[in-house]
């Protein structure tokens, strides 16, 4: 969802999102499909660079919200991939 960095590290950051708890935490969101499909794409993002690849890491941000899309949490997992 966002590539940024952090001094220089390349992060590659997906963000989870869940209304309510009925189909788990955003943390849960993250199959090990999508977990093996945002390490590809990074992949194929780094062999697109001209230079040196960089160092980087694949980050979580997770939302939970509340009734009435009140934000109830933002946790992020650094190397959750």
């Amino acid at each position: 969802d966002i590539i940024a960095r952090d001094g220089d590290t390349l992060v590659f950051v997906e963000v989870k999102a869940r209304r309510g708890i009925r189909y788990g935490s955003p943390q849960e969101g993250l199959s090990a499909r999508k977990q093996a499909r945002l390490r590809v794409l990074a992949e194929a993002y780094l062999q697109e660079l001209a230079a040196e690849p960089p160092v980087c890491r694949i980050d979580v941000v997770a939302i939970a919200f509340g009734r009435g899309g009140s934000v109830e949490s933002i946790d992020l997992i650094r190397d959750a991939v």
